[in-house]
C-alpha cells in the first residue's frame, strides 16, 4: 500500500512539472525579444519559422490549456508586433537599394550614336571628350595596384648627368664608394668627387704658379729636394674662392673632421716618368708628432692614358686582380699591391693612422709613374687638432695589444713592429729573422695587453 502510494505521488509530481514547462514556455515565447539583426531575408526566414512554430501551440493549446482565449490574444500580440517591425525594417532597406541604384545610374557615361553614320573612330573620339569633360576615371586610368588615377608628369623634367655631377658638400652617395683595403691602411675611393668644370677650374688656377716639388724633411720637418718625387706643384689656401670653400667642406663631410683641421690645397702634375715614390704622410720629427697628420684625400684632376696609379706597397694584391686577368689594366708599379686606378673628379681617402691613433705603416704609398699622358691631382692633408693649435696636443694614443718579448725569444729593436708591418720581414729577411724574432714570428714571446701607455722595449 505504501508503494503505491509513493509511486502515485512522483508520477503527480512528473506530470506536474511537464505542465509547468510547457505553460512558461507557451506564454513567454511569443514574448522574448528577438536578438537577430540580420537583413530581410534573415526576418522572413525567423518570421516563417515562428508561424509554423505557432501552428504547433494553436493545436496544443485546443487540447490542453484552460484558458484558450487569453492565450489567443496574446498570440496576437506578438504577431502585431512582429508585423509593425517588418513594415518598418523593409522601406528602409529598399530606400537603401533605390539610392544604390541611382548613384549607379548616374555615373553611367551616356553617348548619343547614330546606328549608321556615325564611324568607329568617331564614336572613340566622342567617349574621350565626354570623359574628359565628366573627369570620369575609367579602369585604364586607375593604376593597376592602388585602384586610383596616377599623378599627371611634370610639365619639366630636371635632368642629371651622373658622369659630370656631383652631390651636394653635405651628402655622400655610398654606392659610389669602392673599398680599396679594409685594414693596413683603410682606403676607399668615391667616384665622382669633383665635376669636371671644378677639376678644370682647379688645373686653371694653378698652372702658372708651379714650381718644383718638395719633400718634407724627416729630423727638422723643413721642406728639402729630393728624387723620391719628381713633380711639380703649387698651394691653393684655405678658403682661396668659392671653389675651394665648397671644396673643403665637402672634404670636412667625407673625413668627418672639421674644416680647420685642413691644410691648404696642393695641386701636382705629373708628367710622363714623373712619380712619387713610397713613402709617409705622417711626419717623423718632434714638432710634426704634436699634431700629425690622420687622413689624406687625395682628388684626382686630370687622368693619364696608363700609369699613375697610387698603390700602397704594403698591401699584398688582390686574389681577384690575377684570377679575372684585371693585371693588364694597372702598369708595373700598380701591380705591387693594392692600388688605385686614376680616374677624373675621383677621390682616394685613407688614414695614416689606426682607429686607437697609432702610426698606421700599412699607410705607405707610392705615385706611380706616368707611362703615357699627364696627371693631376689636388691633395688635402687633416690633422688630428685644428691646424691653428699646432703645439696644443691633444692626441691621446691607444696602443693595441701584440706580441711581447720574453727572455727566450725578443726584438732588438723597437721599431721592429713597424718595420714588420710595413713587409720587412720578407723583403729584408736577413735582417729582419735575427733582429726581429717575435715581431716576425720567428718564436713565441709573450703578449702585451693594449694600453694608452707606449709600450717600452725589454
Amino acid at each position: 500500500m505504501g508503494r503505491t502510494k509513493s509511486k502515485v505521488l512522483l508520477t503527480t509530481s512528473i506530470l506536474g512539472s511537464s505542465l509547468l514547462i510547457f505553460a512558461t514556455f507557451g506564454i513567454l515565447g511569443p514574448n522574448i525579444p528577438n536578438l537577430t539583426t540580420g537583413t530581410t531575408t534573415g526576418l522572413k526566414r525567423r518570421h516563417s519559422f515562428r508561424i509554423g512554430k505557432n501552428a504547433l501551440r494553436e493545436d496544443y493549446e485546443a487540447h490542453h490549456h484552460p484558458h484558450p482565449h487569453l492565450r489567443t490574444t496574446i498570440r496576437e500580440d506578438s504577431e502585431q508586433k512582429d508585423e509593425d517591425m517588418m513594415a518598418n525594417l523593409v522601406p528602409s532597406l529598399e530606400k537603401e537599394e533605390e539610392e544604390e541604384e541611382e548613384e549607379e545610374e548616374e555615373n553611367v557615361l551616356v553617348v548619343p550614336f547614330s546606328s549608321s553614320s556615325t564611324s568607329k573612330k568617331e564614336e572613340e573620339s566622342l567617349i574621350k571628350s565626354t570623359s574628359a569633360d565628366m573627369d570620369i576615371e575609367t579602369e585604364e586610368d586607375l593604376h593597376p595596384f592602388r585602384g586610383r588615377k596616377p599623378r599627371p608628369p611634370p610639365e619639366k623634367f630636371t635632368t642629371r648627368n651622373e658622369a659630370t655631377t656631383t652631390s651636394p658638400e653635405h651628402v655622400l652617395d655610398p654606392n659610389r664608394m669602392q673599398i680599396i683595403s679594409l685594414d693596413h691602411p683603410r682606403a676607399f675611393l668615391y667616384k665622382r668627387f669633383m665635376t669636371d668644370e671644378e677639376c678644370d677650374f682647379l688645373i686653371d688656377h694653378s698652372k702658372s704658379r708651379m714650381s718644383k716639388s718638395g719633400v718634407v724633411d724627416a729630423e727638422t720637418g723643413g721642406t728639402a729636394k729630393s728624387d723620391i718625387r719628381t713633380s711639380t706643384g703649387s698651394f691653393v689656401g684655405i678658403g682661396a674662392n668659392d671653389l675651394m670653400k665648397k671644396l673643403e667642406k665637402r672634404v670636412a663631410t667625407f673625413s668627418m673632421l672639421p674644416v680647420k683641421h685642413q691644410e691648404a690645397t696642393q695641386v701636382l702634375r705629373y708628367e710622363v716618368k714623373q712619380e712619387y715614390r713610397a713613402h709617409y704622410d705622417y711626419f717623423f720629427h718632434k714638432g710634426g708628432m704634436a699634431n700629425n697628420r690622420i687622413v689624406t684625400i687625395l682628388m684626382y684632376l686630370h687622368e693619364p692614358e696608363f700609369g699613375g696609379e697610387t698603390v700602397f706597397p704594403n698591401t699584398e694584391v688582390p686574389l681577384e686582380r690575377a684570377e679575372k686577368g684585371w693585371g693588364k689594366n694597372f702598369s708595373e708599379c700598380g701591380n705591387r699591391g693594392r692600388a688605385a686606378v686614376v680616374r677624373k673628379g675621383d677621390a682616394l681617402i685613407f688614414w695614416s693612422m689606426k682607429p686607437g691613433g697609432e702610426l698606421d705603416p700599412g699607410s705607405s704609398h707610392a705615385g706611380c709613374p706616368v707611362v703615357r699622358g699627364e696627371k693631376w691631382t689636388a691633395t688635402k692633408w687633416i690633422h688630428v687638432n685644428p691646424t691653428n693649435q699646432w703645439n696644443q696636443n691633444n692626441h691621446k694614443v691607444h696602443y693595441a695589444g701584440g706580441p711581447a718579448n720574453s727572455e727566450t725569444c725578443k726584438d732588438t729593436n723597437a721599431a721592429c713592429p713597424g718595420w714588420a708591418e710595413g713587409g720587412e720581414c720578407t723583403a729584408n729577411p736577413g735582417f729582419m729573422v735575427n733582429s726581429c724574432k717575435v715581431s716576425c714570428r720567428q718564436c713565441v714571446g709573450g703578449w702585451r695587453d693594449g694600453s694608452y701607455t707606449k709600450p717600452v722595449l725589454s
